[in-house]
């Protein structure tokens, strides 16, 4: 393919290899790899006035560190009494945003964990036992607890490291009469994804017993408003939420109901599980997807592997981020006549775009430990804000909202920033969403990706493709 020349609306784009951190001059690259010319859109020279909105940040924050503890008494309820009890009691004490989003990423996961695999063997169904409600997993008739964890725990560390995930098995089991139950967990750090627990509990009518006098306990506090003969809590120390309200008098927790299993290693469950997640049917659309145009390099690559090629713990890995997001949205944002969406299509395009309060929406999430200013968004948040013109233009609306998740901010106010913007011109943005779809269909046929645009930098230095793509990066 012959050498493109630049022009003054096109900015020149060279080799190098900075994936592999060396420094091949361009003489050495081969023939076939040639000097090309590649278009640079620059987003930023439609975007209008930005407006920072803390009106919209505030109910956004409020929502996701808000607790709702139900009327009756839940399982997960009985877990834990003191935070319980103090959740019921000042309802308004946020919790942190990373514990948050812990907790947000963990309820997500499940779900669509459990979506993915579900069949005639995995079912879920609500229980309840002497005014004690749950929702159980059931696999193969017995009662399957699903956790997700930062680092592997192994079936023989949970009665030091992660006792609560036994005692809310065991709670569950008693409510079913089921002495034998599953706990599985999807580890996101180093070592094998899933991890699998076979678990025996002597004592089926004693952990019912327990739950009946934990439930006891918690309504006669409420009722005292004195939380003095609880048990102790497990985050005395811990960066409790509400370190200053509770006076962490009550000794050591203990877990009685974990202190009756027996736990065994159960390679079989996560063969089992790792076998049906990897065969799931996927449910991605036909066609080109409105990310697949801000990073049309990884959509190329991606349109070339074949399904085995994909680790399982990156396919998991991407399931949590999707569910996690989708949490954070519905969540925070999903108020009654706030959040709504509708499809969009432009050749071969097609997708759906978020609104909310109207406004064409994207949440984008951050690493910085900082907020970014208002003024450096568009160069700083690059290809969020790529995103956001991408849904305006297919929406054909030239107001939008742009929500930044900072994770590593430790204030918590600042850890969700809004920003309102309006678009200038949508149809050159509309032009370069054609351009760009007809490029990549163009590049996947021919198996040619050099004129497609490149991914960030930051992304490139650890991307899974870097030796096979041609190594661009940007001097600008």
């Amino acid at each position: 393919m012959p050498a493109v020349a630049p022009s003054v609306s096109r900015l020149r784009i060279l080799f190098r290899q900075r994936a592999l951190n060396t420094s091949t001059a361009l003489s050495e690259l081969q023939p076939k790899e040639e000097l090309i010319f590649v278009s640079v859109f620059s987003i930023a020279t439609y975007c209008g006035g930005i407006e920072a909105n803390r009106i919209a940040r505030d109910k956004i924050l409020a929502r996701l560190q808000s607790q709702h503890p139900g009327r009756n008494t839940s399982v997960t309820a009985l877990v834990d009494l003191r935070q319980t009890y103090w959740a019921r009691v000042h309802p308004g004490v946020k919790i942190d945003m990373e514990r948050s989003a812990d907790m947000l990423a963990g309820s997500a996961f499940h779900d669509a964990f459990s979506w993915k695999v579900s069949s005639e063997e995995w079912i879920e169904q609500s229980v309840s036992y002497q005014d004690i409600s749950g929702r159980i997993d059931i696999f193969e008739d017995r009662p399957l607890e699903l956790k997700t964890t930062k680092t592997l725990v192994e079936p023989h560390e949970l009665k030091n490291l992660r006792p609560s995930y036994i005692e809310q098995l065991g709670m569950y089991c008693a409510m079913v009469e089921k002495p034998d139950g599953h706990i599985l967990i999807y580890n996101r750090g180093p070592g094998r994804p899933l991890i699998g627990a076979s678990v025996h509990f002597n004592d089926i009518r004693g952990i019912q017993k327990e739950m009946v006098h934990r439930r006891d306990q918690l309504w006669d506090a409420l009722d005292k408003k004195d939380p003095s003969q609880l048990p102790a809590c497990p985050w005395k120390g811990r960066s409790c939420t509400y370190e200053g309200i509770c006076d962490c008098s009550q000794g050591t927790a203990t877990y009685p109901i974990a202190d009756l299993a027996d736990i065994q290693e159960d390679r079989t469950l996560e063969e089992d599980f790792s076998t049906r997640f990897k065969e799931a049917p996927t449910s991605e659309p036909d066609g080109l997807r409105i990310n697949d145009l801000v990073y049309p390099r990884k959509a190329f690559f991606r349109s070339q592997e074949k399904t085995g090629d994909v680790s399982l713990s990156e396919k998991l890995a991407t399931l949590e981020s999707m569910a996690a997001r989708r949490e954070f949205k519905y969540r925070g944002l999903g108020a009654p006549g706030e959040l709504t969406s509708r499809p969009v299509q432009l050749g071969a395009v097609s997708g759906r775009v978020d609104f909310h309060e109207g406004r064409t929406l994207w949440i984008a999430k951050s690493g910085f430990t900082k907020p970014v200013e208002r003024y450096r968004l568009t160069s700083a948040l690059e290809h969020g804000m790529l995103r956001l013109g991408f849904n305006a233009a297919l929406a054909n609306k030239g107001r939008s909202r742009l929500v930044v998740h900072y994770p590593q901010v430790p204030d918590d106010r600042s850890k969700v920033m809004v920003y309102d913007f309006t678009w200038t011109d949508l149809r050159p943005i509309q032009e370069e969403v054609q351009k760009r779809s007809e490029t990549l269909v163009t590049a996947i046929a021919t198996g040619d990706h050099r004129e497609l645009p490149m991914c960030p930098k930051w992304m490139c230095k650890n991307c899974e493709h870097s030796k096979n793509c041609l190594l661009l990066s940007q001097d600008v």
